[in-house]
């Protein structure tokens, strides 16, 4: 796996002129990072403004933001575009251009490039500098999952312990979007459904080539 796997630092920049490294896995790009863009505002306060990107930073402290990226509601991370029922196609959302935010098939293709018995551990940055002590992880693909958490509709929850990304994917008989969920002590790569209060981390993969 490693011959097909390469790192670029500063690969990408986002509207706020924020740089993140990318990484290509396989037949894939995605970002090396979690995005961090928009106006921070207090977890409970609705990111209802489609104009301006608005994130959560856990507990309301930007420096969270730094290190883990920020936390976005669906529909926010989306710009209220629809949601892919199809389990295919490509929404921008709050993604540079050139990239968009990735449906549950482009996960999928990754986790099974990656082997979905240890994909995790795989995708999750080494070490308990961020990580829980017990963190199973070598990140050999270059990933650097990191836990930043989520905000559960009414606190911020998991921090160090949990990674959750949303996918681009709506279940088409619940309406529920579906997220990807890392364990500091999980060796999978899980798929829980959230109803839209939720906010988690945003990862972009990289357009296919037209």
């Amino acid at each position: 796996m490693k011959d097909t796997v390469k790192v670029f630092v500063n690969g990408l920049m986002d509207r706020d002129l924020n740089y993140y490294k990318v990484v290509k896995i396989g037949t894939q790009t995605w970002m090396a990072e979690n995005l961090n863009v928009g106006r921070m505002i207090y977890g409970g306060v609705e990111q209802t403004d489609f104009q301006t990107i608005k994130k959560y930073c856990y507990n309301n402290d930007d420096r969270n933001c730094k290190i883990f990226g920020g936390l976005y509601q669906w529909s926010e991370m989306m710009l209220g575009a629809q949601p892919d029922t199809g389990i295919t196609g490509t929404t921008q959302g709050i993604c540079p251009t050139g990239w968009h935010i990735p449906t549950i098939k482009e996960w999928n293709t990754l986790i099974s490039y990656l082997d979905e018995t240890v994909a995790g551990v795989k995708l999750k940055e080494a070490g308990i500098t961020h990580w829980k002590a017990g963190n199973v992880a070598t990140n050999e693909s270059g990933f650097t999952a990191l836990p930043g958490g989520i905000w559960d509709g009414y606190i911020f929850d998991l921090i160090t312990t949990h990674e959750y990304i949303w996918t681009a994917t709506t279940d088409q008989n619940s309406g529920s979007d579906y997220a990807t969920q890392l364990g500091h002590n999980s060796e999978r790569v899980f798929f829980p459904k959230f109803q839209g209060k939720q906010a988690t981390a945003v990862r972009c993969i990289m357009d296919p080539p037209k």
